[in-house]
């Protein structure tokens, strides 16, 4: 929507990956974007951003090595210019847990980092910037002006303290459930996903020329899941796309071992020819809710 530009008059430059990974930076992608000592006719660059694991990159990792490579640049030469760097680390607990790096050791090399108690953490609500006292306060300053206070907070804060305390060994359960789950669709169609990129929790599948969210619904019919593994349905978007898959805390290896069929009709769909494939709807099932049978059990489908 543009917000950055419409409520703080910010500019953006966006790298494209050449490191051959999806979503992954090459030291030179980001350093050849910035403008220091410019002068007064181009906007010179204020900070990096870099997303750990990324998003539609499939989940995939940022090399620790990468990250401080690009530290040690800005220590350098772009603190001079004032260049601050912060960490999308919405997930960056699947990063910690599929790397071993310590969360203390990401957090050091960005003035801020931001993380998410939701996704595969299971927390219901909550995601927080973590900087200096400095920087928070600033940042309090800016939340309030944007609406972003909550009042009766406390209870919220419990779960993700929770999530805390018993959730991020739990997350490596995720990576080998998404690993399941590509290794069964990859057996039928092996170009479908790209194993060699799969890192963490998010699987990327292929849907061809159709949009993602029509396969999904056609396979899904009369019974099956309309929505992904966490829970969340997809929404139609207006071009193909791949379909990304979530594994978190509520799917288990023997719900996705025993959903085979499904994984079978995903296949099926995305074989058939574009005039077979019904168009998306958004209403939901008579029963109000989608499910993963924990039976590999459906008439028809091997």
């Amino acid at each position: 929507m543009g917000a950055h530009a419409a409520l703080n008059g910010i500019t953006m430059r966006t790298w494209t990956s050449s490191s051959g990974t999806p979503g992954i930076a090459r030291t030179s992608d980001i350093t050849d974007l910035l403008e220091l000592g410019c002068g007064p006719y181009l906007v010179e660059t204020a900070a990096i951003e870099i997303e750990n694991t990324h998003n539609f990159g499939g989940g995939t990792i940022h090399p620790i090595e990468t990250l401080r490579e690009i530290r040690e640049i800005c220590r350098q030469g772009c603190r001079q210019g004032g260049v601050a760097m912060h960490l999308d680390g919405a997930r960056l607990w699947n990063a910690h847990v599929a790397t071993g790096v310590p969360m203390r050791e990401y957090g050091s090399l960005f003035d801020t980092v931001s993380v998410c108690y939701s996704k595969g953490m299971g927390a219901p609500v909550g995601s927080v910037l973590v900087s200096s006292a400095q920087r928070i306060a600033e940042a309090r300053v800016q939340r309030k002006r944007l609406g972003g206070g909550m009042r009766q907070a406390g209870i919220l804060a419990a779960a993700a303290l929770y999530a805390l305390d018993h959730h991020i060994d739990r997350l490596a359960d995720d990576h080998a459930n998404a690993r399941l789950f590509a290794e069964q669709v990859t057996a039928a169609v092996p170009a479908a996903i790209d194993l060699e990129h799969l890192a963490t929790n998010i699987v990327v599948m292929d849907a061809g020329e159709r949009l993602a969210a029509d396969v999904i619904a056609a396979a899904a019919r009369p019974s099956a899941s309309c929505g992904d593994p966490s829970g969340h349905r997809r929404r139609p978007v207006p071009r193909s796309r791949p379909d990304r898959r979530r594994t978190t805390r509520v799917l288990t290896a023997g719900a996705i071992s025993g959903s085979r069929w499904a994984v079978t009709a995903i296949v099926e769909t995305c074989r058939s020819p574009i005039s077979d494939i019904p168009a998306y709807s958004s209403k939901p099932p008579a029963s109000g809710c989608w499910s993963i049978p924990e039976t590999s059990a459906r008439p028809g489908v091997a």
